[in-house]
């Protein structure tokens, strides 16, 4: 009778043991799994981020590259038809830029979300010094400090997505 309580406990133990061994192997291999879904969603995340940071810049380049076309040509030129159609492309293209900023806007971070508004908002005050110079024929002031703002503001942002992929 020893014998088999002997036995019935040694089965018993083995069993509690073996399962103890098998729930931490499952609980380590789902810890694991679940660590590495974390990490594939942050870097989702990041991508996602970096590619909206890298479309806003481009449109902004773009943008300026246009804006800069367009006053070269008002400053040198007074045919009408050509600076039609620079203005247009120029036009275009600031309906492109802003409609990235929601983009990073949504995907953020905060800091890079805030840089990104305010570089949107200096490029706009550049903007309607433009618009002034095609509708009126002449430039008014504050041109050159709207082109300082929008080279501060894109510094800044620039600081703040560089900080961000050290992250």
């Amino acid at each position: 009778m020893a014998s088999d309580l002997t036995s019935g406990f040694l089965t018993l133990a083995g069993t509690v043991v073996g399962g103890l061994i098998t729930f931490g192997g499952t609980y380590r291999t789902a810890s694991v799994q679940r660590r590495q879904v974390e990490q594939a969603r942050r870097e989702q995340i990041a991508d996602a981020r970096r590619q909206t940071q890298v479309s806003f810049l481009t449109k902004l380049d773009t943008f300026l590259d246009h804006a800069r076309e367009l006053v070269l040509a008002m400053d040198g030129n007074d045919d009408g038809a050509p600076l039609r159609d620079l203005h247009k492309r120029y036009a275009d293209e600031w309906l492109d830029f802003i409609s990235t900023n929601a983009a990073v806007q949504i995907a953020g971070p905060k800091l890079v979300a805030e840089r990104a508004d305010a570089l949107t908002k200096a490029v706009g005050t550049y903007s309607d010094a433009i618009d002034d110079r095609y509708l009126r024929g002449k430039w008014g002031r504050g041109r050159e400090d709207a082109w300082d703002s929008v080279a501060r503001a894109r510094n800044a942002f620039l600081a703040a997505t560089q900080d961000d992929y050290e992250v």
